[in-house]
């Protein structure tokens, strides 16, 4: 019974100082942002050359997705949000909007048209 326990107090410690490892982790993100809290402005040149610029969709749901042309879990979710999201949500005060970041005009543009 002795051997039983001692394997288990070896087991059981790495597990205890694993977890609090990732708690700690958890808690010390860096994450300082409150529900209710207004998102920092921002500018981005669109596919078409014209910006969107979020303060001016004050009062509206934004919805940022955040893709690249090359992610496959972005292309697999794509027509999911088009949709679920998008086409349902958007003549109600809803902007979805694709940010690639990276990736040149062009290859974004030749991405849009597939």
């Amino acid at each position: 019974m002795k051997k039983l326990n001692t394997i288990a107090f070896l087991v059981l410690i790495p597990l205890l100082i694993f977890s609090s490892v990732i708690f700690a982790q958890e808690d010390d993100r860096g994450y300082i942002v409150e529900v209710g809290q207004m998102a920092p402005d921002f500018t981005v040149t669109k596919t078409d050359g014209t910006t969107f610029k979020l303060s001016e969709h004050r009062g509206m749901v934004v919805m940022l997705q955040f893709t690249a042309s090359w992610c496959g879990v972005c292309r697999k979710e794509m027509p999911h949000i088009e949709k679920e999201i998008w086409l349902p949500l958007k003549d109600n005060d809803f902007v979805l909007i694709g940010l690639d970041r990276d990736e040149p005009m062009d290859v974004v543009i030749d991405f849009v048209k597939k």
